[in-house]
């Protein structure tokens, strides 16, 4: 079959850009994405189904919302509806040269897909990591498997609010669990999926092929 003649390498991300540094604190949680129809399987009424659920334990609990699009309203309205209009902020467009400093003011960063047919990698937890932030993922990202292998976050099921609820809970309550898995995330983004790693992987398929 033609398995064997397929090679996996993985994006490169810029790891200088993104890093760990001092940012104000701007909320607990961070999402990031377009908000319009098609990317709805980003999650993030998944995420605050799981939001009005973690709120029982942590009433001021913070999710900050990246991105614009045509469905900014319908969120927000769904966020007042639910109960936690007071929880979620709605950042609007992030410039990239903003957005380490999001990564970096928040405490864990969350994209819980629901679509394996529309979701592909996954480059934004990524940056998330390389900032030395724990992420939670749902297992159908590209490398969730990575994720779960070094303990980088976690890894829930797609469409579940109480295993994402707990898996948040989790992460916020224990800070030497978010300070490990953090530290673990930043090695294994400048370890695996660094420019400099993405090309060597690239470099050494080349001569296997020559």
């Amino acid at each position: 079959g033609y398995s064997r003649k397929v090679f996996f390498i993985p994006l490169g991300i810029d790891v200088q850009a993104f890093r760990p540094q001092a940012a104000p604190l701007k909320g607990d949680i961070f999402f990031l994405s377009v908000l319009d129809e098609f990317h709805r399987y980003k999650g993030l009424e998944v995420l605050f189904a799981a939001l009005k659920i973690i709120k029982q334990q942590l009433p001021d609990v913070r999710l900050v919302v990246g991105g614009r699009g045509g469905l900014l309203d319908y969120y927000r309205q769904l966020a007042g509806s639910l109960g936690i209009g007071d929880n979620v902020s709605f950042a609007g467009f992030i410039p990239s040269k903003k957005l380490a400093e999001y990564y970096n003011g928040c405490r864990l960063f969350v994209l819980p897909s629901t679509d394996p047919r529309r979701e592909g990698f996954g480059i934004v937890p990524l940056e998330a990591m390389a900032c030395k932030r724990p992420v939670v993922v749902t297992e159908i990202l590209g490398m969730a498997g990575d994720i779960k292998e070094h303990e980088a976050g976690m890894v829930v099921r797609c469409n579940d609010a109480e295993e994402l609820a707990l898996s948040i809970i989790a992460i916020l309550k224990d800070d030497d669990l978010a300070e490990r898995m953090g530290a673990e995330a930043r090695k294994l983004a400048v370890g695996k999926y660094s420019w400099p790693k993405a090309a060597e992987q690239i470099e050494r398929i080349y001569w296997e092929l020559l």
